[in-house]
Formats: C-alpha cells, structure tokens, sequence
C-alpha cells in the first residue's frame, strides 16, 4: 500500500506558539490557483524582463534609475495584492494559536485584517504554501521539518523566489 500525505504542519519561526498546516497542491490545483492571476504572472514576467537590462546598466541615467524604482515598487505590489493571495488561499489549510478579531485565524481574515505586525508570518505562510505547490510526494516526505525560512523578501524582482512567482 501507497501512503501519500497532503498535507504538512509547520511551527511559525515568526511568531512562536502559532502553527499552520499547508497543502500539497497536484497540477490540478496548481492550475485553479493560478487561472486567476494569469495575466498578473505575465505582466510580473514583463517586468522582469524590462528589469533585467536596466539592471546590468553600469552607469544608469536619472531616468533609467527611476524606472528601474518603479518597477520594483509595481512587481511588489503585484506580488502582495495579486500574487500571495491566491497562493495563500490555495495553499493554507488551517492555523493554530492564533485568533484575529477573537475567531480563529484563517487564510482571509490573514490577508484582509491583519496589520504589519503580521507581515513575517505571511510571508513565512507565503513561502510553506509556495514550497508546497511544487513539491512531489518524496521531496513532501523529505521537507517534514518544523523550520522555514523567515527571511524577508528581496526587493530585487530577479531573485529566484521572485522569479518563480512570475512562471
């Protein structure tokens, strides 16, 4: 007999005492949470693209510099409004040890009502939901620690995490 497990508990790193469970998603479900971002992912991808060769620019003009602010500032915003959303929504199963507004936490009271003081706990459920989407049963089996990385995001579009986002 096959066992095959969907899900993976994580202990935050950014706020001790709170846990979440994330799911793996299949290529079914990977296609249902990206369908609505679609244009979002291509438009994050133009970006990129546009980045990339202001960014190897050695002696930027004023105006290249400027651009290349703007679009750090629209690839993160697009990221935060668009893109973590639909990631955390497909991915998140539950969370433990936390209420919001005096009711258990869950994905949306996470995206729509929390402040700053929540932003590393995101951003770590961001990354367990990510991590997870493309994840096959044995690297699942293999990733069953209680660790993830709460480093914070770079501003940077072509980092690799950044860069995934937009595939």
């Amino acid at each position: 007999m096959i066992s095959l497990k969907s899900k993976n508990t994580i202990a935050s790193k950014a706020i001790p005492g709170v846990s979440f469970t994330v799911r793996t998603l299949n290529k079914i479900q990977r296609a249902r949470r990206d369908l609505p971002v679609m244009a979002t992912r291509q438009h994050l991808a133009g970006l990129i693209r546009e980045y990339s060769p202001l960014q190897d620019t050695p002696d930027r003009t004023p105006a290249q510099s400027a651009r290349l602010d703007l679009i750090e500032a629209e690839y993160s915003w697009l990221q935060d409004q668009e893109i973590y959303p639909s990631v955390i929504r497909a991915g998140l199963v539950s969370v433990d040890g936390l209420e919001i507004d005096g009711q258990p936490a869950t994905a949306d009271s996470l995206i729509e009502s929390t402040g700053a003081d929540y932003d590393l706990l995101i951003e770590e459920i961001y990354q367990a939901c990510a991590s997870a989407a493309g994840l096959t049963a044995t690297e699942t089996k293999n990733s069953q620690s209680a660790t993830t990385s709460t480093a914070p995001v770079e501003a940077d579009p072509t980092v690799s995490s950044a860069m995934s986002a937009a595939d």
